[in-house]
């Protein structure tokens, strides 16, 4: 296996839109990819996305509701070898919310 832990990205933040929700961070050199998890107050995190890509650095969350507040945080992760390596701790969370129509 893999020995060493990835680095958490810092998360910038997130833009609200119309219909959506746009987590912003910084990237983590070593990470092939990132997991986005998403909660609502009194929900637990759930996994929402994953982006592949080591320069990306954002993820729009389409799946949200007017007027609803929701947190965000990334996880980074790294495929060496064929395994993929989820070791990383993750970001400190960040919310905002959808805007009403």
């Amino acid at each position: 296996g893999i020995q060493s832990e990835i680095r958490a990205p810092r998360l910038s933040e997130v833009i609200p839109a119309k219909d959506s929700l746009t987590v912003k961070w910084h990237t983590v050199p070593e990470a092939t990819g990132y997991i986005v998890y998403r909660k609502q107050e009194n929900v637990a995190y759930k996994r929402v996305g994953i982006v592949v890509g080591t320069q990306t650095d954002n993820y729009e969350d389409k799946n949200v509701s007017p007027g609803e507040t929701y947190t965000y945080t990334v996880r980074a992760f790294r495929v060496y070898n064929g395994i993929t390596d989820r070791s990383s701790v993750f970001a400190a969370g960040v919310s905002s919310t959808v805007p009403k129509k």
